[in-house]
């Protein structure tokens, strides 16, 4: 008996020693997402939304970092296919994405082109099938 096509795949990255302005750039992770959905070949649902960390003021209107340890972005990608997320933490020079689709996923392209768009020192990944049984009877 064959096995059952899975609902979807999902891949999840964490990017090691990825430059602590590029974990804080709004622009460069837009644009990495708008990217990555043009390389998967998927269809965006909506723009991308890439926000930073909180930010507190001091009484004479100066910035700083709400949660310092925890100073990044959060980035999501609605697509058709189902969604992209990423979570940057600057300070360590840590990145994580999270892919889920229920359309096809090439695991080692896509973690070459992850890994090069960020220029990381090291890039761990792991993929997992979800819904087993979706297609069943």
């Amino acid at each position: 008996m064959s096995e059952q096509k899975p609902f979807g795949y999902f891949l999840a990255l964490d990017l090691y020693g990825v430059s602590a302005e590029i974990c804080d750039s709004l622009e460069k992770n837009y644009r990495f997402l708008e990217e990555l959905v043009v390389f998967l070949g998927m269809t965006a649902m909506a723009p991308p939304t890439v926000i930073h960390a909180p930010s507190k003021f001091d009484k004479n209107g100066v910035r700083s970092e709400a949660y310092p340890d925890k100073a990044g972005i959060s980035a999501w990608q609605p697509l058709i296919e189902s969604g992209i997320q990423i979570h940057t933490i600057a300070p360590k020079e840590f990145l994580s994405i999270d892919i889920f689709t229920c359309g096809n996923l090439d695991i080692e392209k896509t973690v070459e082109f992850v890994s090069k768009f960020y220029g990381c020192k090291k890039c761990d990944h792991y993929h997992i099938k979800r819904g087993h049984e979706y297609n069943g009877k």
